[in-house]
This record gives structure tokens, C-alpha cells and sequence, in this order.
């Protein structure tokens, strides 16, 4: 579980999550995921390994990566004083296993874990998620987690290493990611600084709100709408019926969406869209912009 607590999370009941995780012991044992990687465990991880497609291995013989980091977070204090990912790394390079993480962390500039990512960075892909370059704002917002200077440190320093790095440019919420009071042109600086740091792809997706939010997540709304001037739920509910979750429709984000695009291939990146309503801007099928033909994650 993640140990942040940012404030657009749809997790509700976000402080039992984050005391289990504290209180956790471990995660999933090394070595039942050594066996995983090595094709051992018999019939049942033989399921697993088929339905994780272990099975395909692209033209260059790596097989399906996996995700680390899609619902939480892989690289905050948690792993700092259990030290589960250092394992998880040497067992990617022992079996050339491609990993790809999502993180809002700084853990992988320190020393051990560089050192680690080191020994085969190309088996690796760190996309950052991050939705502003306002630093103060951002502090705001993703509670307890590195400011956007340092976030784009750690993928500078990444980058530099041969580690393939990414920039997760959601949820894009409008008074965060298009324009701050400080920062005018919010998303173009970002995507500038993120390709300045060696990032060679983007992921885009507009906000949308939770249909049926408890009352955790409408806090959260509301300390949002709180910080930006602008009722969030209120304005996503006015783009039509409450469904599972609110999303605008495409009049209300072409300027941005396109703005955003024109901007990730002026500085030479690569386009990924998640955002439903806006798949075909994107420069692949893949919603993270790994390309097709990319030597370890492709394909």
C-alpha cells in the first residue's frame, strides 16, 4: 500500500491502509517470485506464468515485463526499511526479467539501489508520476512525497545511469497541471524539465472524478477545491449522469489534450493515452508509450 496520502486518491479508508502496510512484515516472498521468473512452481504458477504471458518473448527473447507501482507505491519508506525491491532487482537481472515501476519516490538515486539498477539498466523503465511542476502546490497536494525538483532529480539521475524514464502526467487536473498562479504554462514546463532530465516518453490522462465517493475521497475533493478555487466534484458532476466514475467529455479537453501532445513531440517524446475519450492521440497502442519496437519492453 501506498504510504503517501495525496489528495485526489479515490482509496477510501486511506489511514487503515497505510497502518496495514506499516505494519506489514513483508511482502510477496523473493523467493516465490524467483520462482515466477525461473518458469519453476509447477502447474498452478504454471497458470500464472500463462496468464503473465512469460510464455511470449519479444524478437529480441525478453519476456513480458512486469508492473511495479500501478496502485501503490514501490519506493517510499516502507521499502526503505524492508528492502524488498533490492531483492526483487537482482532476481530481474539474474533472469533479464524487463521491470517497469510507477513511483512519486527519490529511493532510486541513493547509493544501494543505483548500484543495484546498475548491473543491467536497460532490463529497467521508471515512469514518475507527477502533475505539476509548482513545487509548493504539489507539497500541498501529494502528501508526504518528494516535490516535483526532486522527483525530476531522481529521473535525471536515473536517465544518466541507461534506466529508461517516463513521465506520468496524471490525473491532469485543470488549476494543477494546465496553469498555477506561479507557473502559467504549468504543462509545458513540465514536460520541458522532464525531457531535460532524459525522459523519453509521457503518459496522459484528464481527471475524472468517482462516481460514488465515501466520505474520505470528498474530503479529499474538497481540500483540493480548497487549495485551486475550483468545486471539482461539483463540476465534473455537471458533465453528465453519476456513473462509476465522471469524466468530461472531449469538447471540454481538446485544448489541453492537444496542447500537451503538440508540446511531448516538440521536445521528442514519445505519446502514451490512457485517457479513453483520447486514445487515438496517442503513438502507439500502449497507454504508458512504450513503442512497439522498443529492444527489451516492446511488443
Amino acid at each position: 500500500h501506498c504510504a503517501y496520502g495525496c489528495l485526489y486518491c479515490f482509496a477510501d479508508n486511506l489511514e487503515s491502509h497505510r497502518a496495514t502496510a506499516l505494519a506489514a512484515v513483508g511482502q510477496t516472498p523473493l523467493a516465490s517470485v524467483e520462482t515466477l521468473f525461473s518458469g519453476g512452481g509447477g502447474k498452478r504458477m504454471g497458470i500464472l506464468q500463462k496468464a503473465l504471458k512469460f510464455d511470449r518473448r519479444n524478437a529480441n527473447g525478453y519476456p513480458c515485463a512486469v508492473q511495479l507501482g500501478a496502485l501503490c507505491e514501490p519506493c517510499d519508506n516502507i521499502e526503505r526499511n524492508q528492502g524488498w525491491l533490492l531483492g526483487l532487482i537482482d532476481l530481474a537481472v539474474k533472469y533479464r526479467q524487463p521491470v517497469r515501476m510507477s513511483t512519486k519516490g527519490k529511493l532510486l538515486q541513493l547509493k544501494d539501489y543505483k548500484e543495484r539498477l546498475a548491473q543491467a539498466p536497460e532490463l529497467f523503465w521508471v515512469a514518475f508520476s507527477l502533475i505539476t511542476p509548482d513545487d509548493g502546490l504539489l507539497e500541498q497536494i501529494d502528501l508526504k512525497a518528494p516535490n516535483a525538483t526532486e522527483r525530476l532529480r531522481t529521473m535525471a539521475s536515473l536517465s544518466k545511469q541507461g534506466v529508461t524514464t517516463s513521465l506520468r502526467f496524471r490525473p491532469m487536473l485543470p488549476g494543477i497541471s494546465d496553469a498555477t498562479p506561479k507557473h502559467p504554462k504549468a504543462y509545458k514546463e513540465l514536460i520541458e524539465r522532464a525531457a531535460q532530465a532524459g525522459c523519453k516518453a509521457v503518459s496522459l490522462e484528464a481527471a475524472f472524478t468517482p462516481g460514488n465517493a465515501g466520505q474520505d475521497v470528498k474530503k479529499r475533493w474538497a481540500a483540493l477545491g480548497a487549495l485551486t478555487g475550483i468545486d471539482y466534484v461539483g463540476l465534473y458532476s455537471s458533465f453528465g449522469p453519476n456513473q462509476a466514475c465522471n469524466r468530461p467529455s472531449y469538447e471540454w479537453t481538446e485544448a489541453i489534450m492537444h496542447a500537451v501532445v503538440e508540446e511531448a513531440h516538440k521536445c521528442g517524446l514519445v505519446v502514451g493515452v490512457s485517457d479513453p475519450v483520447w486514445k487515438q492521440l496517442g503513438d502507439t497502442g500502449c497507454c504508458c508509450g512504450i513503442l512497439p519496437d522498443h529492444p527489451v519492453f516492446g511488443n
